[in-house]
């Protein structure tokens, strides 16, 4: 009994060892784009070269995504939850890791339907330094907020330093004047104001790599807004991946 749990505490510190020196995570690329009245929506060609994982979040003022796919040869795609309603919106944030790379490359979210006035809104990230097994995600959260003008996905405390927490929002409005977002402290903004179609409809995604071990729990501020709105978030870890005590009961995925 001894001599396994000595292999156990060696096995930990060796990882814990590998951690420290694991190289930090760093932007690859990034894309973004939006349409309307459609049952998918493909972003603009970027460069994936060197990426170790690759992030996408899809978001629909009416209705939920149903697949994410990328040109050249097919990854396998994680799709986590779709987080909101009718009226907030949906946000979804889909991953893969151990991506197949190219120098250029295109991504396709494919929604659950489309009617007049639906508007779509894909964000696409490729990251260097993570994961690049299962292991590479921790955990998700996400919600939505009736008629408020923040809304916050949720907490997650992070498992190791440097972690990606990517996190997005949805707005279904209804009327002018036109809203407006404000992304969240410490997170880097894709869009500033946020993405609009028609003066209705609003998204945005953001990033950030943590340095510490607090909670981070972003909180999104909307302007304008007629109806309630919805966020997601998810946090990846650096290489070679979360600690296998992220797997177990405490650790929420």
């Amino acid at each position: 009994m001894r001599k396994l749990l000595s292999l156990v505490l060696l096995l930990a510190l060796l990882f814990l060892q590998a951690q420290e020196c694991a190289a930090a995570i760093a932007q690859v690329s990034e894309t973004t784009s939006a349409n309307g009245n459609s049952t998918t929506l493909t972003s603009a060609s970027i460069s994936t070269t060197g990426a170790s994982l690759i992030v996408v979040q899809c978001s629909s003022d009416k209705y939920t995504t149903t697949g994410v796919s990328n040109s050249g040869t097919a990854d396998t795609w994680n799709l986590l939850s779709n987080y909101g309603d009718s009226s907030a919106g949906y946000t979804l944030i889909a991953y893969a890791f151990s991506p197949t790379t190219s120098s250029s490359q295109t991504f396709t979210c494919t929604f659950s339907n489309s009617s007049s006035g639906v508007e779509n809104f894909i964000y696409v990230s490729a990251w260097s330094g993570t994961g690049t097994t299962s292991a590479v995600f921790q955990a998700v959260r996400g919600k939505n907020e009736s008629g408020a003008e923040t809304t916050t996905p949720g907490s997650i405390t992070p498992v190791v330093s440097g972690e990606l927490f990517i996190t997005g929002t949805s707005n279904n409005s209804t009327g002018y004047p036109s809203p407006t977002i404000t992304v969240p402290t410490s997170f880097t903004g894709i869009k500033s104001g946020g993405y609009l179609d028609d003066n209705y409809a609003n998204n945005d995604a953001a990033y950030y790599v943590n340095s510490g071990a607090g909670a981070v729990n972003p909180t999104w501020t909307w302007a304008n807004a007629s109806s309630s709105t919805s966020s997601t978030m998810a946090a990846f870890c650096p290489s070679p991946g979360c600690p296998i005590a992220a797997s177990f009961p405490g650790f929420i995925r």
